[in-house]
């Protein structure tokens, strides 16, 4: 397949992620002789500065790290929990009929702080010497990308309410335009504290103290307790198999176990061609029974009997029978839970020694909840109010320090039991259907990096958004696939609808920004690609 760009090639390390600032960052830690995590890490901060729309300090990350020394995966679940204040019945007496979005009631713990300093124990650098491209670029300032003008632009209303943040995006004004120099100070400061401190400057110190000031003035639910008692959790994996490849995803309350789930019913059609007519029905019913197991069953306590369960080759041969390759699906969908598009982004990394980071950070929704405490620079996330409902004893109903069900979600691959494939993308329930689509491009069809992240998308819409839950199923095609392909899915009931491009109106969200890392298994080369879609890079040296 020809693509836009061509794939990037080097031998001596690699940063695919968002933003060229955020992988030049990564790429020149590498340079300097760091590693995998220390690349990360420098990627991870520089992109909580120049894409404060997507990602933050105040908000969460996912990160998968391969040690080749060990040939061992580690998982950091860097979510945090509801309010302690948080209940059910005290938004339900106050009126409320679905959670808030905006402000201080929708903000959980933000667990990317303190997923950042405990990924440090991999690194070799300090910590505040990684953090520094972060800081100079949020104290002296970066020219906007027009992506971000245009998300400034969209949340104009929400930003406004604020006084920090309309300090910060505002000029004369008005929204900070593409080119206009976005300064951030305040948030410099706080890199720079956590740099020299660590997180407990965050969670139980001097912005911890802000922030909980800021809580109380505005009627928040925090009660200090959740935050001093933040820590990240570090575990194994989810493992499960496609076609003799080994993928590893991010565990609950990361969402990963849908695309594991996906591919295993995938695996039973023996796919040749992930964008023919036949490949995408199939995925597209598949993703139907797969959202409803979550909507029906997922919600802390995690049940591990049940993500076996779901995740088993038995599940899927049963699963697998329930499809019909002329029809779509009659049975009723569950539509209950919410689970959004999400604005986030993902970056790959691998080093000249084959260790390799696969990382994902949001705020939730752009911007998250809007508002940024006085003096710390952070915005804060709305993790709360997007993921958390209010229906009466359902798995994913809000309670006090409870963690709610994330659609971010992260993975790797491995032939022959060593590292091929660096892997995700962001985009909320788009998460697990573009990556099995991309996994399939890349096992099924033999697809490079760059080949995979261009090939044409496809989005089965609504997900599970209550804003847009009630409106008919829609099978969104970008309109680079052959016409023969629509027609045929047309024909098998598919209600197909073409877009030019992914920031339509009608569908609310975008097709992702894709990135891909692989490992040649022969020589150790490094092939990178990254999403046009966005201002996706890739960097070698």
């Amino acid at each position: 397949m020809q693509t836009h760009r061509g794939a990037v090639i080097s031998n001596n390390g690699m940063v695919a992620s968002g933003h060229p600032l955020a992988s030049w960052a990564g790429a020149d830690i590498l340079s300097k002789g760091g590693n995998a995590m220390d690349a990360a890490i420098a990627t991870a901060s520089v992109s909580n500065v120049v894409l404060p729309h997507l990602c933050g300090l105040g908000g969460d990350a996912f990160i998968l790290y391969y040690d080749a020394d060990k040939n061992k995966v580690t998982e950091f679940n860097g979510s945090g929990v509801a309010p302690y204040g948080a209940h059910r019945d005290w938004f339900i007496e106050r009126g409320y009929k679905k959670m808030p979005l905006d402000g201080i009631l929708s903000v959980s713990v933000p667990g990317q702080v303190s997923a950042l300093c405990s990924a440090g124990q991999f690194a070799n650098y300090p910590l505040l010497e990684l953090l520094s491209h972060a800081i100079t670029y949020a104290e002296k300032g970066f020219p906007i990308s027009k992506r971000a003008s245009d998300m400034i632009f969209k949340n104009a209303a929400r930003l406004r309410k604020n006084k920090d943040s309309k300090k910060i995006f505002f000029k004369n004004g008005k929204p900070l335009k593409a080119g206009d120099i976005l300064i951030q100070k305040d948030l410099a400061k706080t890199f720079r504290k956590i740099g020299e401190r660590g997180k407990d400057t965050f969670y139980k110190g001097e912005i911890f103290e802000k922030i909980m000031r800021f809580s109380n003035r505005q009627g928040g639910l925090f009660e200090g307790g959740e935050w001093t008692n933040h820590e990240t959790e570090m575990h194994e994996p989810l493992i499960s198999t496609y076609k003799g490849h080994k993928i590893i995803e991010t565990s609950p309350p990361s969402q990963g176990y849908l695309v594991l789930e996906g591919l295993n019913i995938l695996e039973k059609f023996n796919i040749q061609d992930s964008l023919s007519a036949e490949a995408i029905h199939y995925m597209v019913e598949i993703k139907r029974r797969i959202f409803s197991n979550r909507l029906k069953y997922l919600g802390e306590p995690f049940d591990k009997k049940l993500i076996d369960v779901l995740i088993s080759k038995n599940h899927a041969e049963i699963e697998s029978k329930k499809i019909n390759l002329n029809e779509i699906s009659k049975h009723d969908i569950a539509r209950s839970m919410p689970a959004f598009f999400e604005d986030t982004t993902y970056f790959s990394v691998v080093d000249k020694k084959g260790n390799a980071v696969s990382w994902i950070h949001s705020l939730s929704e752009d911007f998250g909840c809007g508002v940024i405490p006085e003096g710390t620079g952070v915005l804060l996330n709305n993790r709360a109010g997007r993921g958390f409902n209010l229906i009466e004893n359902h798995p994913n109903v809000i309670a006090s320090g409870k963690k709610t069900m994330h659609t971010l979600n992260c993975w790797m691959v491995f032939k022959n039991n060593a590292l091929k494939w660096v892997g995700g993308t962001p985009g909320g329930d788009g998460q697990p259907q573009w990556n099995m689509q991309l996994l399939s491009h890349l096992i099924d069809k033999g697809m490079n990096p760059q080949q995979s992240v261009e090939a044409p998308r496809w989005l089965h819409f609504p997900g599970t958004d209550p804003e847009t839950i009630n409106q008919p199923f829609s099978l969104y095609m970008e309109d680079k696939f052959e016409k023969s392909t629509i027609q045929k899915l047309e024909k098998k009931g598919q209600p197909v609808k073409l877009i030019k491009n992914w920031y339509e109106e009608n569908l609310g969200g975008h097709g992702g920004n894709a990135q891909i890392i692989e490992i040649n298994q022969t020589n150790g080369s490094l092939i990178g690609g990254s999403d046009f879609r966005e201002d996706g890079t890739t960097i070698g040296i």
